[in-house]
């Protein structure tokens, strides 16, 4: 079910930005992809962060940069015309690109693993709605063996699979398949896709399961 309309500010402009939420929903026909990201059509994802349209800022959705619901501004209002002028001039909230991550990245800006594996979703496609990056392009693939060196000590289950999952895009195919197949037995639903793309010499993400 939608949530409210939130609305807040770049940091350095002002320029008002609009981002849509969700109150509540479901995973009924979501479909889970081998980097982890499950993507709902009933439980939609919203941008946390964006790039502002008027200066090119890249700002945080948080305490400090929220305005108002809209809903309160719309009820707290005398006059309908300045509303709906005040509308008008809202941006809409848009996901970040590869390129932007890369620029949070360069620019210290969040936690690195955060932003490389934002960055990772986005460039498979699978977070933001953009086209998927070639595995076997040059920014990819460092920013796969950057996340590796994160997260190669990891005993963290899910994170464990992640790592896979990284070996996989890059084409080490043997590491992959240790991991995977190491899986505790609760996991033994998802071995079998995973190696049979390692057999496969897949390197691309592919759908691990759909709901529905």
């Amino acid at each position: 079910m939608p949530g409210p309309n939130l609305i807040y500010a770049c940091p350095v402009c002002g320029q008002g930005v609009e981002v849509g939420s969700t109150s509540s929903g479901n995973n009924f026909r979501a479909i889970l992809y081998s980097d982890c990201m499950e993507v709902a059509p009933f439980f939609p994802y919203h941008p946390n962060e964006t790039k502002c349209h008027k200066c090119g800022t890249i700002f945080d959705f948080n305490e400090e940069t929220f305005v108002n619901d809209l809903a309160n501004i719309l009820f707290s209002t005398k006059n309908l015309d300045e509303f709906w002028k005040y509308c008008n001039q809202l941006e809409g909230a848009t996901f970040l690109s590869v390129e932007d991550y890369q620029k949070k990245i360069e620019l210290k800006n969040g936690c690195e693993e955060s932003n490389r594996l934002k960055m990772w979703h986005t460039a498979n496609g699978t977070y933001g709605g953009y086209d998927p990056l070639s595995v076997d392009s040059e920014q990819y693939i460092d920013n796969c063996k950057k996340l590796i060196e994160m997260l190669k000590e990891t005993n963290n289950s899910k994170r464990k699979i992640i790592l896979a999952e990284l070996y996989r895009n890059i084409g080490d195919f043997e590491s992959c398949v240790k991991i995977i197949s190491n899986m505790e037995e609760e996991y033994d639903w998802l071995k079998e896709p995973y190696l049979e793309n390692c057999r496969c010499l897949n390197k691309s993400t592919f759908v691990l399961r759909r709901n529905g």
